[in-house]
């Protein structure tokens, strides 16, 4: 069962994939897919590690959300720790983790301390990373909007909302403009809200999840796709990824790429429940980003500057 604005954004992306000439999928090859996937699930032998959040790991989760987006560069961004080098969403979560464990004060209240060239300062130091101000400005106001509202806690909007998925996604999204991950074409909306469904999706048995939710839209998804032989691109906009050019957002483009992430992840389910494996669709995004980063891909993700994804 899906929520309704999760059946907007399955319908509109059925639509726009049917009709485009921008992409196409290989739905013989998804279906070789789906059954070593369903295999997997079956077997175990491809685990998840599905613990339930603690107390900090969950206002963790929410922070890092507001930042947690285009970590591509030119050079790869990485952050240092302990003299490791821990690169993209790793090494920001990092960053941020070390820094909230500085204080026993709650999170939200000591990020208010925290100053921009600092912030600045610790982010640019190996590599310079994309959209700092902005990310320093959403942490602002993610902190804000629990100081403000929920005594600076996390915990306490989720037990506000019962721990809902749908109210999650609807609050947050109306609430937060970097939360409202909508775009529309041809009079159709998409709302992908990729960044709340990867919050779901972490918070694993915390949420109460009657809908069986979509994959979350982004980079790593459609390389992997692609990567599998699911998605075909024209030549012209392999042309353009495989060139590393930047495809402009809410074009019909990025747009389409999006949306092909929702329609392989829907038949991914539709043909798992005929096996009866009982996985929602934010299980199966685990399982695919897992399985994206563990294998060596050729061919580059598409390159899209937004705050977003």
């Amino acid at each position: 069962m899906h929520s309704q604005t999760d059946r907007l954004l399955i319908n509109n992306t059925a639509k726009l994939i049917s009709k485009t000439e921008i992409l196409k999928i290989n739905f013989d090859r998804l279906g070789e897919f789906a059954n070593s996937l369903n295999f997997l699930i079956r077997n175990k032998t491809n685990p998840l590690d599905e613990t339930t959040p603690n107390k900090d790991e969950i206002e963790l989760i929410f922070l890092f959300s507001c930042i947690n987006f285009c970590f591509w560069n030119e050079k790869e961004w990485y952050f240092t720790f302990k003299g490791k080098k821990y690169s993209r969403s790793l090494g920001l979560s990092l960053y941020l983790n070390n820094y909230l464990k500085s204080s026993e004060e709650k999170p939200s209240y000591l990020l208010k301390k925290l100053k921009f060239l600092d912030f600045e300062k610790d982010l640019n130091k190996n590599q310079p990373l994309k959209f700092v101000k902005e990310r320093f400005e959403f942490l602002n106001q993610g902190a804000d909007f629990l100081i403000k509202n929920y005594n600076g806690s996390f915990i306490n909007f989720l037990e506000d909302v019962q721990f809902k998925e749908d109210l999650i996604l609807n609050h947050l999204s109306k609430e937060l403009s970097f939360f409202e991950d909508v775009q529309t074409i041809d009079q159709l909306d998409f709302p992908f809200l990729k960044k709340l469904k990867v919050v779901i999706s972490r918070l694993g048995d915390l949420i109460s999840t009657k809908y069986s939710g979509t994959l979350a839209a982004d980079y790593r998804l459609p390389q992997y796709f692609r990567h599998l032989g699911i998605l075909e691109y024209s030549d012209s906009l392999a042309n353009t990824i495989d060139g590393q050019s930047l495809i402009k957002k809410d074009s019909a483009e990025e747009i389409a790429i999006r949306a092909s992430v929702i329609v392989i992840g829907e038949k991914i389910m539709e043909l798992l429940s005929k096996e009866d494996s009982h996985i929602n669709c934010y299980t199966l995004d685990k399982l695919l980003w897992e399985s994206a980063k563990k294998t060596q891909m050729i061919k580059p993700h598409h390159r899209t500057e937004t705050v977003f994804y």
